[in-house]
């Protein structure tokens, strides 16, 4: 006959297996923490326990006691050493004073430096200046320049003349002969028509002369280089 074994098993469910496993947690934090204080403890009774044996070993260094004979020595020497000093600083001090009395008694024995008397002044130097200083002074006045007179020329007016060459209907026909006269070097020039001319006209003319006489021989001198009459041309204000 066979034996029936029996089998038993463990059934939880996800939340009692999350309860389980934050109780094993928190039970293996409690023995984490209570081993550490247990340590701390122990660490601080093994240091009291050790604290007698290392105050025992430690030994405490004594300072060496000089003799009394050293010291005195020691006391007599700098004492010495303190009176030479003074002595040197003093005859330092008596040399320095000394210079400086010597410094003081060589400039009072200086002479005193001349005082310069100021030069006599001449007597009659003098009088004369305060002579000039009564005398009134006198401030003559100029004559007054007298003004030029006016020329009778001046007076009158400019009066300039021309020589009327010719008078076009047609602007283009006046200024090419106006510049067929320039290249004979005579001043020509074109005038625009006048406001009583019925019809535009442009007058040709040279000039301007200075007096009728002049205007006159530049008549003659266009007539001799034209080769026309001297009446082909007429003089004009």
């Amino acid at each position: 006959m066979e034996k029936n074994k029996e089998f038993r098993e463990l059934q939880f469910s996800s939340t009692q297996l999350v309860f389980v496993f934050l109780a094993i947690l928190v039970l293996g934090v409690f023995i984490f923490l209570l081993g550490v204080s247990v340590g701390k403890k122990q660490g601080q009774l093994t240091a009291e326990a050790d604290l007698p044996g290392r105050l025992k070993t430690e030994k405490v260094a004594e300072k060496p006691i000089v003799p009394a004979e050293a010291g005195a020595a020691d006391i007599q020497k700098e004492l010495q050493s303190h009176k030479q000093a003074k002595q040197e600083a003093a005859k330092t001090g008596a040399a320095t004073n000394a210079k400086l009395e010597s410094k003081q008694a060589a400039e009072q024995q200086k002479p005193a430096p001349k005082m310069e008397t100021p030069p006599a002044k001449d007597k009659s130097v003098e009088a004369k200046v305060q002579t000039a200083a009564k005398k009134p002074v006198e401030i003559k006045a100029k004559p007054e320049t007298e003004k030029p007179a006016v020329k009778a020329a001046d007076s009158k007016p400019n009066i300039q003349f021309f020589i009327q060459v010719g008078a076009f209907a047609d602007k283009e026909a006046a200024s090419t002969y106006a510049k067929k006269l320039e290249k004979e070097a005579f001043p020509a020039f074109v005038m625009d028509p006048l406001a009583t001319d019925q019809k535009a006209v442009f007058r040709v003319r040279i000039g301007p002369f200075g007096s009728r006489d002049d205007a006159d021989a530049g008549r003659t001198k266009l007539a001799d280089a034209l080769k026309q009459k001297k009446t082909d041309f007429f003089i004009v204000r």
